[in-house]
């Protein structure tokens, strides 16, 4: 979307070089940032067998810092970010993804605690 900005001119190395844009390259970067790990997480699923379960587990995860990362983004470079339907939607997503990650973290820590009683009473 960079590209076709009315109001600043971007190259393509302002766009995928974090923090060298010519519009507050610090929150602008993070938005670069959070690209490239999703760039990074999107090719991870057909390279899963090759990198291993616990590598691949690990790089998905970033999809978690690239959602915060595009959270700030938005809030402080976007031009909607003034809106009152921009910010009820992005906290009702950060809501949900804080309530879902919570979950998750929950749901692993079960299955950890569960294999750790299992090798408890095995020995």
């Amino acid at each position: 979307l960079l590209m076709f900005d009315d109001y600043f001119t971007y190259s393509l190395s302002d766009v995928f070089v974090p923090f060298t844009g010519p519009y507050r390259p610090e929150v602008v970067g993070l938005g670069t940032l959070a690209l490239w790990l999703i760039i990074a997480v999107t090719l991870s699923f057909p390279l899963r067998k090759r990198l291993g379960h616990t590598l691949w587990k690990r790089l998905h995860y970033l999809s978690y810092v690239a959602f915060g990362l595009v959270t700030v983004h938005g809030l402080l470079a976007g031009t909607d970010a003034e809106h009152l339907g921009f910010r009820l939607l992005t906290g009702i997503g950060v809501l949900l993804v804080v309530l879902l990650l919570g979950m998750r973290l929950g749901r692993d820590q079960s299955k950890l605690a569960q294999t750790k009683a299992r090798k408890s009473a095995a020995s």
